[in-house]
């Protein structure tokens, strides 16, 4: 193996006669090459005698044209991998192709959810909106947030619900209501419709009385009077397993009903976690709030946490880097045939977001869990606020009626991808809410492809996967054939690795900023120790 000329390999050198009594280069692929195993072959116009003791009594005096040979003692070559990784070149931002000069109409489009700044309890609806490719707002509509408890003035949603998903649960507090009997919901009502007027008085035991508007059977259950969804009291003092129980009650319910059934048909039977928001930096409180069917999260617009990583592979020979990118099944309701990162997957309940890159990598890409452990590192995490460009909801039940609203067909199919898909400025359409936070890992491959990711047809998950080279990799993000959340990963890859700057990036400022924009939603964290 040959490693470049001059001070690299210069160092390369001084740094493993100085190291003669420890274990030498690791090689992810082969056994420890130790320094008694290696044989280095200096060859200079002028230098001094490499020995052990001009190692460590002396600076060590090389010409700059050196070339340096690292051989194991049965005579093999020994893996690049390693010693490549030594010194490296810095990257050459990439050279976009005719037509396009920055990434960031992908960025907008792609974390395109705009929600409501304003507290929960203000007395006018709150609107949630979707940034178009070049920074407006389209096709606004009323939310409802969806809180744990309603006590603190100061507490967060952890969700938002569409007013067909708020009428719904007004439905399910009515029947309560109607029955005598203890309703799970905290619901508010504005006095006098949306826009004004004071929350009605809380009545022990079931919750706010139900407004005269919401008692309409057959209508929309005063969708246009809610001001807010919460757990009652009692079922907050049950804690997160009394959350968890009555939300899948309703969910049953609503299955059995065939209400929102182009989501609660892809039912998995695999809980995913609800976080609540921290009240401080050492919160006593349980993080966990509920569990909840996962197909159900955009239901309620409740965060998605999910873990993706990346493989890479560096070729010495040509200094260059490609990337690991799969094509997701034909098959695949969400994003089915668009391009994805090397493995990902959604945080289930009792999952770190570690666990999920094992499970994946093997279920997904059948690489060995050993050298995902010993290789995979967590560089970060990425929010992804997004809010899809038309929903099934809308048919489920019939949102409150506006007269100053038009009611154009919405232009996207349901599913779509989120780059350039032309929002639809329907006001009778909903567009579901399903924000991200995801863990990001990257995993460097061995470019002799000894380990390398494989489609496992048995999981279905994957059609191919190419290695890609990164001029490849940034015309498929431009052209949006990358899946959305997935494509703002890749984004974030490039920028990491040197490969999108502000050389060659006219709005890079811009892409960095709105590539991580907080949406106020809550994350993953732990119980103080």
């Amino acid at each position: 193996m040959l490693l470049r000329p001059g001070l690299h390999g210069r160092r390369a050198a001084a740094s493993v006669l100085h190291h003669s009594g420890r274990e030498g280069l690791k090689s992810p692929a082969t056994a420890k090459i130790r320094r008694s195993q290696a044989v280095w072959t200096c060859q200079t116009r002028s230098y001094s005698s490499l020995s052990t003791e001009t190692a460590n009594d002396a600076p060590l005096q090389v010409e700059t044209d050196v070339t340096t040979v690292i051989t194991t003692e049965e005579g093999a070559t020994a893996n690049a991998f390693s010693a490549h990784q030594l010194f490296r070149p810095s990257p050459t931002p990439l050279k976009y192709p005719h037509g396009h000069n920055t990434l960031l109409p992908l960025v907008l489009t792609s974390n395109n959810l705009v929600l409501p700044q304003d507290p929960w309890h203000v007395q006018e609806p709150l609107l949630v909106g979707s940034r178009t490719s070049t920074g407006g707002i389209a096709a606004q509509e009323r939310v409802i947030p969806f809180l744990v408890s309603t006590h603190d003035p100061g507490e967060k949603p952890v969700g938002w619900l569409l007013p067909e998903v708020a009428a719904a649960i007004s439905r399910d507090h009515l029947r309560h209501f109607q029955r005598d009997s203890a309703s799970p919901w905290e619901v508010r009502y504005f006095e006098d419709g949306a826009g004004g007027g004071v929350a009605a008085a809380p009545t022990p035991g079931v919750g706010h009385v139900p407004h005269p508007r919401a008692q309409s059977v057959g209508g929309d259950y005063g969708a246009e009077v809610i001001q807010s969804v919460a757990f009652a009291d009692w079922v907050n003092e049950g804690g997160r397993h009394a959350r968890s129980l009555h939300v899948e009650r309703l969910l049953l319910d609503w299955r059995r009903k065939k209400v929102f059934a182009d989501l609660l048909k892809d039912w998995s039977d695999v809980p995913y976690p609800v976080f609540n928001h921290p009240k401080a930096y050492n919160s006593p409180e349980e993080p966990l709030a509920f569990a909840i069917e996962s197909s159900a999260l955009p239901i309620f617009g409740l965060p998605n946490y999910g873990a993706l990583l990346i493989g890479h592979v560096y070729d010495p020979d040509t200094e260059t880097t490609k990337l690991w990118i799969p094509r997701r099944s034909r098959t695949k309701k969400n994003s089915p045939g668009r391009l994805d990162v090397t493995v990902g997957g959604g945080i289930r309940l009792g999952d770190t977001p570690f666990d999920t890159i094992l499970r994946e990598s093997s279920e997904e890409a059948l690489l060995e869990s050993e050298y995902v452990i010993k290789y995979a590192r967590s560089v970060g995490t990425l929010p992804f606020p997004h809010r899809q460009a038309s929903s099934p909801l809308s048919n489920s039940l019939s949102t409150y009626p506006d007269p100053h609203r038009d009611h154009a067909p919405s232009s996207g199919p349901s599913g779509s991808n989120s780059y350039d898909h032309r929002l639809s400025t329907a006001r009778n359409q909903s567009h579901y809410i399903l924000p991200g936070l995801y863990f990001l890992y990257d995993i460097e491959l061995p470019f002799d492809q000894s380990v390398l990711p494989q489609t496992n047809i048995l999981d279905g998950e994957v059609q191919s996967f190419t290695l890609m080279d990164l001029e490849d990799v940034l015309l498929g993000l431009l052209e949006g054939k990358f899946k959305s959340s997935s494509a703002m990963a890749v984004v974030d890859w490039l920028i990491r690795h040197g490969h999108v700057t502000e050389e060659n990036d006219t709005r890079f400022a811009e892409v960095c900023r709105h590539l991580r924009v907080d949406v106020g939603m809550p994350g993953i964290w732990r119980k103080r120790l």
